[in-house]
């Protein structure tokens, strides 16, 4: 069961009319949901709000994202989230995902606020001494926060990480009986009196039963490939890279006449990358519409009819379409 909602008054809610078993491991509730929103308020001015919520009460595949935004007021808010993932009683839970919130003003009397989380929670039994192992990679900035648990009666698996970066590598033995388990992820973009404070978060993490857990999806996330929050930017724009697969050799932003604007170089292993919406002799951007790439070689032309050497057929993905506005 999939829905979308326009408020949030079913976070906190765990469905118990799940129950898929194996010989070993079932399944008695499962709940994930992503969630959104975004504010603005002034004294005596009529707040803007907008909010959003997408969840699912069954096992198998999750993959959704959420987005609210609220423009006005010399501000700007917004609030993102995605989850991408799979939970099945033979194998494990697989999860990828990010949550990201900004919200920025230049009038010092108003106050802002973007949410983004992304969330999982549930309840399995073990009916016999069961191997498990757990991979998790949380890359968390600013306000962002994320935490992974497993608690029986005699057990407890907890992580807990906020402005770092934590991989980790456990195994375990459960023994018989019941567990609960949860993921959450999320974080506050928040502006007062013209300061403001970001929040993300990148998670990628694995629960195997009696197995090596493994963190890449049997499918395509809805948002694989790089992405960009917030979207449309004012001021600055983080590049989120992809949580797996190959790190690109390069992020390349054009504007809609395909000329080159701005080039970076990612590293190795690097996950993300900010834009200051200036272009490469340092000037600001106009307002409109850009395209963001991630190229993989240079050995070829790119679609753009540039001669940036790159071939998107094979060296590149499809560009995102980004928006700045002023």
């Amino acid at each position: 069961m999939k829905q979308t909602i326009g408020t949030v008054v079913a976070i906190g809610l765990i469905a118990t009319n799940v129950v898929v078993a194996s010989a070993e491991v079932e399944f008695t509730s499962i709940q994930r949901d992503i969630s959104t929103f975004a504010q603005i308020s002034v004294g005596g001015e009529e707040p803007i709000f907008e909010q959003d919520q997408q969840f699912d009460f069954d096992l198998g595949v999750f993959n959704e994202q959420s987005s609210s935004v609220a423009d006005g007021l010399e501000s700007f808010v917004n609030g993102v989230a995605n989850q991408a993932s799979v939970v099945d009683p033979e194998t494990g839970v697989q999860a990828e995902g990010f949550i990201f919130s900004q919200a920025v003003s230049t009038d010092p009397e108003v106050f802002g606020q973007g949410f983004g989380s992304s969330r999982m929670f549930g309840t399995f039994v073990v009916d016999e001494s069961t191997p498990v192992s757990v991979a998790l990679t949380f890359i968390t900035e600013g306000d962002g926060r994320a935490s992974l648990s497993i608690i029986g009666d005699d057990f407890n698996f907890y992580r807990f990480v906020t402005d770092a970066t934590e991989t980790i590598e456990d195994e375990f033995v459960l023994q018989p009986g019941a567990y609960d388990f949860s993921f959450v992820a999320l974080g506050f973009g928040t502006v007062i009196e013209e300061v403001n404070e970001d929040a993300s978060v990148a998670f990628q993490f694995g629960i195997g039963f009696g197995n090596v857990a493994g963190t890449d999806l049997p499918f395509e996330s809805a948002t694989a490939g790089l992405q960009a929050f917030p979207n449309p930017a004012r001021s600055e724009m983080s590049l989120l890279l992809p949580a797996s697969g190959a790190t690109p050799e390069s992020v390349t932003i054009f504007d809609s006449a395909g000329r080159q604007v701005r080039s970076f170089q990612a590293q190795s292993g690097e996950t993300q990358l900010s834009w200051d919406l200036r272009n490469s002799n340092g000037q600001d951007v106009p307002a409109g519409v850009y395209y963001i790439r991630p190229e993989f070689r240079t050995d070829a032309r790119s679609d753009f009819g540039l001669d940036s050497g790159f071939d998107s057929g094979s060296g590149s993905s499809q560009p995102i379409r980004a928006v700045v506005i002023r």
